[in-house]
């Protein structure tokens, strides 16, 4: 027996790790907002990547491995940013300008299966496993292109960690678990894929995707729904100062106003009128772009205010802000409307437009006229 036989079936133990998580966060629906659903994302991505290894350390002597190789790559490539912004998102507010990070990834997986590899030599005593050899033309702007993300992201949670730490350590310590589970990660990928990866003839088997089961492990640790949903109250007050709620309207998918609250000072927003003009414009919406079928508006800017609307099965939920909106604020909403459906299921399966017919109405609405 080999002494790399484990290559052949560990990977597949971080890949049913990581795959796990990701299925685990979609079933709990935090895929809604672009924090959640970058790391569902990077989830998948990093399972992508430790599933590519198995296959190429499993494939038959003399086979060419150049597709297998890049396939690992280029999952490692995209879920590094996807990493990235994650962090950004974390830490700040995504822009949809972060996407152009997506330019030099894209160049490197272009260039992959051409310019990357210089060949795939065994590792003693042969004939496999075999193991990647790089370029180094290529191999080395690539790595500190991935280097790049992943230290950008770790500064980015850091900074998290820093500022959550004076409100709440034990949440902290949450988002420590994350950041820990990345920077074990990235040091298992410094020591293993990226040193050897510089060696003209690899001697030692890489085991990046080997080792990327210990921050599986640490990070479904942090990703709880109850621990999940602490977190996000404490970023949210932390990002609280960059909008002020000014008002809070719940409509039924008819369009019917059920409840609405509205700050002293914006008395002027006549509530009725608000709720049928919002129908009017996501009406339009759906009609005039075929394409938008099944989805909906989910936020309108103009000037300083922004709409943020979130939509359940069948009450929409719409907040005016003063400033602009954040994936902590969205998941607030996201919640609320989920639990005032299920405080309401049979009123709202049988509704007969009577807002006395919904309970809790006054209690959701102030809270989140609170959420500033």
């Amino acid at each position: 027996m080999s002494a790399y036989d484990f290559l052949f079936w560990a990977p597949l133990v971080s890949a049913g790790i990581w795959f796990s998580l990701a299925g685990y966060l979609t079933y709990q629906e935090r895929y809604r907002t672009w924090t959640e659903l970058f790391f569902v994302l990077l989830c998948t991505l990093t399972g992508g990547y430790a599933l590519g290894d198995a296959i190429f350390f499993n494939m038959p002597p003399g086979a060419d491995l150049t597709l297998e190789a890049s396939v690992s790559l280029t999952c490692l490539t995209v879920g590094s940013v996807f990493l990235l912004l994650y962090g950004m998102a974390f830490h700040g507010r995504f822009r949809r300008a972060s996407l152009l990070i997506f330019v030099p990834a894209a160049f490197f997986i272009a260039m992959f299966p051409t310019h990357m590899f210089a060949g795939f030599p065994p590792l003693p005593p042969g004939p496999v496993p075999r193991v990647p050899q790089y370029n180094l033309d290529w191999y080395l702007p690539w790595l500190l292109f991935v280097a790049a993300c992943w230290l950008g992201a770790l500064i980015q949670i850091g900074r998290t960690v820093f500022e959550v730490h004076g409100q709440s350590p034990k949440l902290a310590h949450r988002i420590e678990a994350i950041l820990v589970g990345f920077v074990a990660a990235l040091l298992a990928g410094t020591f293993s894929n990226a040193v050897l990866g510089l060696e003209d003839a690899p001697g030692q088997p890489p085991l990046f995707s080997t080792f990327l089961a210990v921050p599986g492990f640490l990070i479904f640790f942090a990703t709880s729904p109850s621990a999940s949903r602490r977190l996000n109250d404490a970023l949210r007050r932390k990002k609280a100062s960059t909008y002020d709620v000014k008002g809070a309207f719940l409509t039924f998918s008819d369009g019917t106003l059920i409840g609405s609250r509205i700050q002293p000072e914006e008395r002027m927003i006549d509530a009725d009128s608000f709720s049928a003009t919002l129908d009017v414009i996501s009406n339009f919406m759906r009609t005039s772009f075929p394409t938008l079928r099944g989805k909906w508006l989910k936020s309108i800017r103009h000037g300083n205010y922004t709409l943020l609307m979130e939509r359940g099965r069948h009450a929409c939920l719409t907040l005016i802000l003063d400033g602009e909106e954040n994936d902590q604020l969205r998941r607030l909403v996201i919640e609320a409307v989920e639990k005032f459906e299920e405080e309401n299921a049979e009123a709202l399966s049988n509704w007969r437009g009577m807002a006395k017919d919904a309970r809790g109405v006054d209690n959701l609405l102030t809270a989140l006229l609170a959420a500033s």
